[in-house]
């Protein structure tokens, strides 16, 4: 379909039909197959990834149907949540580090807002603010 969309592994160069030069990439892992589409997204903090879609003759994953739809909840004090089921259990942790995130992101907010608009370091506590 696309044969203008090309990934050089040796290189970590990315072809795409628009763009006359390779872009130089970093790779997430290896694939082959037929590349089938290339998302390119950019994030708020300026960064750029690009996401390939691949057609594979033997997929890697494959669906396992789960023998039991039922499963135990068990809230407790060293483990936030522990989920056993068929395949065996699943402990969740307590959302500390989700806490401090929570207030390291208030902290970068108010610091925008302080920032006169339009300014250098306005510009930077946003991208401070997007990471």
């Amino acid at each position: 379909m696309h044969n203008s969309i090309r990934v050089d592994f040796e290189k970590g160069l990315l072809y795409l039909p628009k763009l006359r030069e390779g872009v130089k990439i970093e790779l997430h892992r290896r694939f082959d197959g037929k590349i089938k589409s290339v998302t390119v997204s950019k994030t708020n903090d300026g960064r750029y990834y690009a996401s390939v879609l691949v057609e594979t003759q033997n997929p890697r994953n494959k669906v396992v149907e789960a023998k039991s739809k039922a499963c135990g909840i068990d809230l407790g004090l060293e483990h936030s949540v522990t989920v056993r089921n068929y395949f065996g259990s699943y402990k969740v942790e307590h959302p500390k580090y989700l806490r401090l995130g929570e207030e390291r992101l208030k902290r970068y907010q108010r610091a925008l807002s302080r920032k006169q608009k339009g300014s250098k370091n306005s510009e930077k506590a946003r991208l401070r603010l997007a990471r």
